[in-house]
C-alpha cells in the first residue's frame, strides 16, 4: 500500500517515513514547550522590573551636581544645600530673562 494512495512504497520505506514524522512531531512539541518556558521567564522578569523603584528627583539632581561640580565629600556644603542653591539660581536666571 502507499502513503498517498498513488505512490507505491515498500514496508521499510513506510516505517522510515513514520519514524521521521514522529521525530518531527516530537521536535515541534519540544519547541513549543521551550517557547512556553521562555515566555514564562520573560513575564517573570518584566514583573520584577515593574517593582523596581525609580530614581527620585532629588537623587537625579544630586547625581547631576556631583558630576558637574564634584562629589559631596570634597565640599563644605551638603547635597541638600547645594540642591537648594542650584534651584535658587535657576529661578533667578528665569526672572532675569523676563
Amino acid at each position: 500500500m502507499s502513503l498517498f494512495g498513488w505512490i507505491p512504497f515498500k514496508r521499510d520505506q513506510l516505517l522510515v517515513l513514520k519514524k521521521r514524522i514522529n521525530r518531527e512531531k516530537n521536535f515541534i512539541i519540544y519547541c513549543q514547550h521551550r517557547l512556553d518556558q521562555i515566555i514564562k521567564k520573560y513575564n517573570e522578569l518584566s514583573q520584577k522590573e515593574d517593582n523596581v523603584k525609580k530614581q527620585g528627583k532629588k537623587d537625579k539632581m544630586d547625581e547631576s551636581l556631583g558630576m558637574r561640580r564634584g562629589k559631596e565629600s570634597t565640599k563644605k556644603q551638603s547635597y541638600k544645600s547645594r540642591r537648594h542653591e542650584s534651584t535658587g539660581m535657576k529661578k533667578a536666571m528665569a526672572k532675569k530673562k523676563k
